[in-house]
């Protein structure tokens, strides 16, 4: 430190301790003064003398004090320069989370979009006989007959066929009732049938008929008549031929087929 430094700083503290020694003494006069004229002015109630001059000059004093204190303050001056911006406090802690909104409005349907593919067949159930051949389709099954009874449909014939046992493999053909009836006078000819049955089963009449049929076909909706001239009809009852002469609204052509047979026992399997 060069001398001229050393200097000045012995000259700054010399200077800040005698400011703060006289306003200490300042300080310690004020106070003895105080407790002066609590004595001389206040517990004496007439001073003379040179205490009459010293309590009056206190009370100037104190008026002009008083004064001093109620002069009203001066104008404000101008606003002062903004200061530099403080460094940023601390991050607060998380707020308590707010209670969930309504939900909002449902979106407007779109448009339904292309059918997709078709998907594989599934399996089926399928009959065969004793011999693996294949006898057709399960469509219905009923045990409730004590007989084990189910429908099949044959692929070969496209109709139903109806078993009332699995074991025997024996078919039930629904029988039909009435007379056969010809358009020739001798039963001969094209045997007709005055009503119509569902056309996809096969249907048995008795042994008493003409021929000896067992078993006919007599729904194909192709061979339905209206308004047919019948000469002649087969009496089942006393097994013959009479002369007739009829108008038959609507008769169907009957057609003689032969039974399906299958070898039991039959087997369903799924396919």
């Amino acid at each position: 430190m060069t001398p001229i430094v050393q200097r000045r700083l012995f000259i700054t503290v010399t200077a800040l301790s005698f400011f703060i020694a006289t306003v200490a003494l300042a300080s310690h006069f004020s106070t003895q003064a105080d407790k002066f004229f609590q004595k001389i002015c206040v517990r004496r109630p007439e001073p003379h003398g040179i205490q009459a001059f010293v309590c009056d000059l206190r009370e100037r004093l104190d008026a002009l004090t008083t004064r001093v204190d109620n002069i009203p303050a001066g104008p404000q001056g101008p606003k002062g320069d903004p200061g530099s911006q403080g460094e940023p406090g601390p991050q607060g802690e998380p707020g308590v989370a707010g209670a969930p909104g309504e939900p909002g409005v449902s979106g407007a349907p779109d448009e339904q979009g292309p059918i997709g593919p078709q998907g594989p067949a599934g399996p089926r159930l399928i009959v065969k006989d004793a011999n693996g051949q294949v006898i057709g389709s399960l469509v219905a099954h009923d045990a409730n007959t004590g007989t084990d009874s189910f429908t099949v449909w044959d692929s070969q014939l496209r109709r139903f066929i109806l078993f009332h046992s699995i074991t025997t493999a024996q078919p039930y053909f629904p029988e039909i009732s009435g007379n056969f009836s010809w358009e020739s006078d001798d039963c001969t000819g094209q045997a007709l049938y005055p009503d119509a049955r569902s056309p996809y089963e096969i249907h048995r009449v008795g042994p008493n008929n003409k021929d000896g049929w067992t078993h006919v076909e007599i729904s194909d909706p192709t061979k339905v008549r209206n308004n047919v001239v019948v000469h002649s009809e087969w009496n089942t009852s006393i097994r013959s031929c009479v002369h007739v002469s009829e108008i038959e609204d609507s008769v169907t052509e009957l057609t003689p087929v032969t039974p399906p047979t299958y070898v039991g026992p039959l087997s369903i399997v799924e396919e």
